[in-house]
């Protein structure tokens, strides 16, 4: 049961480094969510989700909480060193946890193209 946990060492949890993720990171626009990273220097993925109640009721945003945390433990590469915050879209309420996991593995398609050096010409 442990290992299905996100440990606090796994989250981000203070206002600044959301803001930080913000003003600084980069933006990954899927169909159904909205991924905002950047690499950190404690060598391991943390992830933030946010949701605001302009997206409906408690059981709706505890949903998309649950199936983002989900697609992630299922998806996510233990060496990547990068935080991320997921924002929801309009529409989510209708999309599965299959859904989201495409859009998941396209995000970390995208991020390992755009973090891996590239070689010289």
């Amino acid at each position: 049961m442990a290992e299905h946990l996100f440990p606090k060492t796994s989250r981000l949890l203070k206002r600044r480094e959301y803001l930080t993720l913000q003003q600084k990171g980069q933006v990954f626009y899927g169909k159904h969510i909205i991924i905002q990273w950047r690499k950190n220097l404690v060598s391991r993925p943390r992830i933030g989700i946010t949701i605001t109640k302009k997206f409906g009721k408690a059981h709706a945003r505890n949903r998309f909480k649950r199936l983002v945390r989900e697609a992630f433990r299922l998806t996510i590469k233990p060496p990547l060193g990068i935080d991320f915050v997921v924002l929801p879209r309009k529409g989510f309420e209708s999309f599965s946890l299959s859904i989201l996991l495409l859009e998941v593995s396209k995000f970390f398609t995208s991020v390992q193209l755009s973090v891996l050096p590239q070689p010289p010409k």
